[in-house]
């Protein structure tokens, strides 16, 4: 707790400083009238939106947007107490990160789309509705090509690290994106 405090605030002394952290001989937790977290801003993302300005709106996902930097817990990834929890943070990013990628661009610029789904990917490479997202983001801003090959890509790599192939779901959304055409094994394989 000693060290906790020290790093929160360099210069904490007892009674002096604000309590940052809260603590009794059963539960120790951070003051949340004092401290909050990038998850917590994530969760506040959909009231600061709502019947927000295109500009405001815009800026508070920009800001929610650069608080995820990757995975969360990544260096315990092989932990087993740690997946639960990064499991449930995952999720809740996502929840609230997928609308703004898959978003046409009346409700957000394209450039924003893209942003959120490079996001979602960031972490979980295997997400295929942020996959789609990205190469729905990717044709509207004229980089059909680029998009295509992201489809094809991402079918080569579940293909190839787990054996199996896209979903139906993804085939379908694929095509209907007019990227690709329809991703059959010929063309994920590159036959």
């Amino acid at each position: 707790m000693f060290q906790l405090r020290r790093y929160l605030d360099p210069n904490y002394r007892g009674g002096d400083s604000p309590e940052y952290i809260l603590s009794n001989a059963d539960h120790v937790s951070l003051n949340d009238e004092l401290i909050r977290t990038d998850l917590a801003e994530v969760h506040r993302l959909p009231d600061r939106i709502v019947g927000a300005d295109w500009q405001h709106r815009h800026g508070t996902v920009t800001r929610v947007l650069s608080l995820i930097r990757g995975e969360f817990l990544a260096d315990l990834r092989y932990e087993d107490w740690a997946n639960r929890l990064q499991l449930s943070v995952h999720t809740d990013v996502r929840r609230f990160l997928l609308p703004i990628a898959q978003a046409g661009p009346d409700t957000y610029d394209t450039a924003l789309s893209l942003r959120a789904a490079q996001t979602l990917l960031k972490l979980d490479p295997f997400d295929e509705a942020a996959v789609l997202a990205l190469a729905s983001a990717m044709a509207r801003s004229g980089k059909r090509i680029a998009a295509r090959d992201l489809v094809i890509d991402y079918a080569r790599r579940v293909r190839g690290e787990f054996d199996d192939e896209p979903s139906s779901q993804f085939v379908s959304a694929a095509g209907s994106l007019g990227v690709s055409g329809r991703i059959n094994p010929q063309l994920i394989s590159g036959d």
